[in-house]
């Protein structure tokens, strides 16, 4: 009786969500080697729309072509307007069931991306290098083995203040294709100390331009 309201409908500025019950994002590699929407994408959220989640988030989709040689393979894109139609798909898919569907969009990896395939470095708020475990404790086989093939991790390349402008735009771009597309919120990816966490920390944020500071 204590989670009663789980069952109520909410409201989230003008969007209606028939329950509380939220899909968080998961990034699950279904996805084609470039970013585009699968079947198999698809059918996994809808699946879970039609399981009864009231709101449905979508795994990571990266918003910027700056950000593809340091993300993993196989994750969603929505860089230009060709990635429109399969994300439809999703959205439709989701809607098809009675629920809504969030885009989670990521602007990039910052100082924990490796190296691009052509040797250029990750892009970050400051040249300040990740310190990374040797190996994760809780699963030796997890995300870090990647990241440990790289050692010492790469020393990041300071972002332009060209290059933060640019990246602005092309985020509000990827914005607008996802409206386009037909999802009903976005949510920005700024976790886990990623580009947008860094810009905010003060321990991979050394800039003295507008874009430093407390």
């Amino acid at each position: 009786m204590a989670l009663k309201e789980i069952l109520e409908p909410i409201k989230i500025k003008n969007i209606k969500i028939e329950n509380r019950i939220v899909m968080a994002p998961l990034i699950m590699g279904y996805s084609t080697q470039d970013g585009y929407v699968t079947p198999q994408d698809i059918a996994h959220l809808a699946r879970r729309a039609k399981g009864g989640f009231g709101l449905v988030v979508t795994g990571l989709v990266v918003a910027t072509k700056l950000t593809i040689p340091f993300v993993v393979p196989r994750a969603l894109n929505l860089s230009d307007d060709s990635f429109i139609p399969g994300l439809s798909l999703v959205a439709d898919g989701c809607h098809a069931f009675g629920a809504k569907v969030f885009i989670q969009l990521f602007v990039g990896t910052g100082r924990q991306g490796h190296t691009a395939p052509d040797g250029t470095p990750p892009y970050a708020p400051s040249q300040v290098p990740c310190v990374r475990p040797s190996q994760s404790p809780r699963d030796p086989a997890s995300r870090w083995r990647v990241l440990r093939d790289e050692s010492p991790p790469p020393i990041p390349r300071e972002m332009t203040i060209e290059e933060i402008l640019s990246e602005e735009i092309e985020y509000a771009k990827a914005c607008r294709r996802a409206v386009m597309a037909g999802f009903d919120g976005i949510e920005i990816h700024g976790c886990n100390g990623y580009l947008l966490h860094e810009f905010l920390s003060p321990r991979s944020n050394k800039r003295t331009d507008m874009y430093g500071g407390a």
